[in-house]
């Protein structure tokens, strides 16, 4: 059997987090992530997102931007 990614990892684990925090938050009668995740500024944050994932941002994907701005990894 194949070991994930470490991408698949990260996604995977960004949601188990989440749901388990949201989980957590609704038990002690606070205010969600979910609800977070409404405000205006993570809601255009979830659009890039959304948008990135999609691959419609061509030159203007601003995760790519900041890749290029990382020196690849060399080994030696």
């Amino acid at each position: 059997m194949r070991r994930p990614c470490p991408a698949a990892v990260l996604v995977g684990g960004a949601a188990v987090v989440l749901l388990a925090a949201d989980a957590h938050l609704y038990r002690h009668e606070q205010r969600l992530v979910t609800d977070v995740l409404r405000s205006p500024v993570a809601t255009v944050g979830l659009l890039v997102l959304t948008a990135h994932v999609l691959d419609v941002l061509g030159p203007f994907d601003p995760f790519r931007a900041v890749a290029r701005l990382i020196p690849p990894h060399r080994n030696n």
